[in-house]
């Protein structure tokens, strides 16, 4: 007869592990949901041309001869935040795993299957999480769900622009006339590339707060000694 595997972790390291995948969480979300502020000056720019080049990594930029046009979206395809948004997904999927072994090392009955196939928003990111690791293997939810290869890029504020995207890193330059907060989103699509939800983030984010009654029922934080803390990040929950 097997018996189950107890983790060596002490409860206050699971628990201060929890707090940890939280506030990456949190953290993550706002920082996705923000829009991109970075603009770079460029000299020697005829007056009403696109002077700003927009900073989205830490490449050096180019002084690019693109497209000029005005539109108020733009879709274009940008890794790191493809990866960044698969990561949110892979956070908090795997929160699961944490509370897992929360509850074996207390002996609290926990059926995550059950809990993750009563929520379909779980089932959709874990299909996202998962594809990244397995390929697409995985299909819980039923749609096969993967995120669009390209970012749509709000630039209705920021007058005349001036793109292009080029090279064997796929790298993007974008130049602006008005230096405005461009924000952007991606789309989740369907198996069939239809669209399942406009903003990838928004839909992670509330696949994430299906956990927090669970969270409590646990009694995860609440068992923390860091007491104020842990009884701020527990409030800070209940308010999403």
């Amino acid at each position: 007869m097997s018996r189950r595997k107890k983790s060596n972790l002490k409860e206050e390291d699971i628990v201060n592990e929890v707090g940890i995948e939280l506030r990456s969480i949190l953290r993550q979300n706002k920082l996705l949901k923000a829009p991109i502020c970075h603009f770079q000056p460029l000299s020697n720019i005829p007056k009403n041309e696109p002077k700003y080049q927009v900073v989205f990594d830490k490449l050096p930029p180019k002084k690019i001869k693109g497209l000029k046009t005005k539109v108020n979206k733009i879709k274009m395809p940008d890794e790191k935040i493809s990866d960044d948004v698969l990561n949110f997904a892979q956070s908090v999927w795997h929160l699961k795993d944490r509370l897992k072994l929360w509850a074996r090392s207390n002996n609290i009955s926990f059926d995550v299957e059950k809990t993750i196939s009563e929520s379909f928003p779980l089932l959709v990111c874990s299909d996202i999480a998962n594809r990244k690791k397995h390929g697409g293997a995985d299909n819980r939810s039923g749609i096969s769900p993967r995120l669009d290869d390209t970012i749509e890029f709000d630039t209705s504020q920021n007058g005349t622009i001036e793109f292009s995207t080029e090279g064997i890193w796929n790298q993007k330059e974008l130049i602006v006339t008005k230096p405005s907060p461009i924000p952007w989103k991606v789309k989740i699509l369907k198996k069939d590339k239809s669209i399942f939800s406009n903003n990838a983030v928004e839909y992670i984010f509330e696949a994430f707060k299906y956990w927090i009654p669970i969270i409590d029922k646990l009694g995860v934080l609440k068992a923390s000694s860091k007491g104020n803390r842990s009884k701020e990040l527990s409030n800070a929950l209940n308010k999403l």
